[in-house]
């Protein structure tokens, strides 16, 4: 078959089923390659239109979500001999439950799929069973799973068979997995192709920390989220001292319970080598995190680094501004933490944050005295987006 051109079609002008039927009967998606239907609420009858149109027969990328699609809806597409050229099937914000998943993995016609989002639907372990055993969804490389009703059992499901070997991206947070959950899926010994893994809000402990940190597996993991749970310092010290988790890019760790000892481990490690943008939010790293992570000879790729919330204060801003570690950052979250006047004259008088672009620190303790520091900065002069969080008459971007 001859390479077909991208033909996409959102049919903005049809409001309603009966007028996509008569789009259909008037030839108007004759070769079309990608068909975005989203947010439409049409219901199944959609998909069984869809489903029953050969004018379907090019698509490569179908789009119906939040369409308040059932089981029902998914079935019909998924017995559909026309949808067999499917390469992305986007289904999330539906009512889907484990019989669509079923057959969508049972079905003989969507080998070719290597897109799948399901998130926010209804989907427990035995949907995601039948797809780690399916026989047919064998190309799959990115899979959405997040926000469905997964739970420690469905962990387990997910990974019982070889069906998701090439799977590059999985992205699984709020799904209750919990420790056995997470231990289970580093049990299987098929997930090394995995370059991206969100497993945020997923009541994970330092133990399922300490599994996902022992899974060489995971050696050629890029992006890493798992903020939202329990890291701790135990699970902080078993990441820092991970001997396959050295190629992460970017790294979330917001609201994982790490405090200034936590982070000293993983700053004081390799873990942190390659990383362009880490995440620490809503933790209490305070000072002596900070000062660690500014000292740290690790951190010369963040490019993005986000601190709001974490009880900084002065001492250890200045400690960042003085860092000859950090002076690729291009942006800087210091947000609702403790830091006064001294603090942002620091890094407004940074000779090693040149290259910032963006710098939040609302929510401090800054007077004008700050804003006039930033509006006399000797060496910000890339800044594009400044925060100082202070009610003046003045705006901030008048400064520069």
């Amino acid at each position: 078959m001859a390479k077909l051109k991208n033909y996409i079609v959102s049919l903005d002008d049809v409001s309603t089923v009966e007028e996509l039927k008569a789009a259909l009967r008037e030839r108007r998606l004759v070769g079309v390659t990608q068909l975005t239907l989203n947010g439409r609420n049409w219901g199944d009858a959609v998909a069984h239109t869809l489903a029953r149109s050969p004018h379907m027969a090019t698509v490569r990328v179908l789009d119906l979500s939040e369409n308040q699609l059932t089981d029902d809806a998914v079935i019909a597409l998924a017995q559909s001999p026309h949808l067999s050229q499917l390469r992305t099937l986007r289904l999330q914000r539906n009512q889907i439950g484990d019989a669509g998943l079923i057959a969508l993995a049972q079905s003989p016609h969507l080998s070719k799929l290597t897109e799948l989002e399901l998130y926010r639907n209804r989907i427990g372990a035995a949907g995601v069973q039948a797809l780690s055993t399916s026989t047919s969804l064998t190309q799959l490389t990115k899979l959405r799973l997040y926000r469905n009703q997964l739970g420690a059992e469905g962990g387990a499901a997910l990974v019982a068979g070889q069906a998701l070997v090439n799977l590059q991206l999985l992205d699984i947070d709020h799904n209750e997995l919990g420790d056995a959950g997470i231990i289970a899926l580093t049990n299987a010994q098929h997930l090394s192709q995995l370059t991206a893994l969100n497993l945020s809000n997923n009541n994970i402990g330092p133990d399922g920390i300490k599994a996902l940190a022992a899974d060489e597996q995971l050696s050629n993991l890029t992006h890493l989220d798992l903020s939202d749970n329990d890291v701790g310092v135990a699970g902080a010290k078993a990441l820092a001292e991970s001997p396959y988790l050295r190629s992460i890019v970017t790294l979330n760790l917001s609201s994982t319970n790490i405090d200034a000892a936590g982070l000293s481990a993983i700053a004081n490690s390799p873990v942190l080598a390659n990383t362009e943008r880490l995440d620490l939010r809503s933790n209490t790293i305070g000072d002596e995190g900070l000062t660690a992570l500014a000292q740290s000879a690790h951190v010369t790729n963040i490019k993005a680094l986000l601190l709001n919330d974490n009880a900084i204060g002065d001492a250890g801003v200045q400690a960042l501004t003085t860092s000859t570690s950090l002076g690729n950052l291009a942006v800087l979250y210091l947000a609702e933490n403790a830091i006064g006047d001294a603090g942002a004259t620091s890094l407004a008088n940074s000779n090693n944050l040149g290259q910032l672009q963006e710098l939040d620190l609302w929510g401090n303790q800054l007077t004008r005295s700050s804003q006039e520091a930033f509006g006399h900065s000797p060496t910000l002069n890339n800044l594009v987006l400044l925060d100082l969080g202070i009610s003046d008459d003045e705006d901030e971007e008048d400064i520069f």
